[in-house]
């Protein structure tokens, strides 16, 4: 059981939030309110895409030596650390220390 004034009240609330967010995420007032945005979407144009897609992976993978982190000497959690970089690199493995 909620007053007409409470329900405007919450109204108002909700399109502020809308348009708070809208304006954050960098979006347009035209696009929060575009009539077609939760349209049904078209049947034909959904029958037309391919029922398989293949995305190529990229020519080249960013090598992990500059990830940046530096391995630590102190594990204060498992997996060494927040970022769980458990391992260390591979500059600190060598035929000294591996025994088989």
């Amino acid at each position: 059981m909620s007053c007409p004034a409470m329900a405007r009240k919450n109204r108002y609330r909700n399109v502020l939030w809308v348009l708070f967010l809208g304006l954050t995420l960098g979006m347009s007032v035209e696009a929060l309110a575009a009539s077609d945005a939760w349209a049904i979407e078209d049947a034909s144009a959904r029958a037309r895409l391919p029922d398989l897609q293949i995305i190529p992976a990229a020519d080249a993978a960013t090598p992990a030596e500059n990830s940046g982190h530096k391995p630590d000497t102190h594990w204060y959690r498992s997996h060494g650390n927040h970022g769980s970089t458990r391992f260390s690199s591979l500059k600190e493995i060598h035929r000294n220390n591996v025994s088989g």
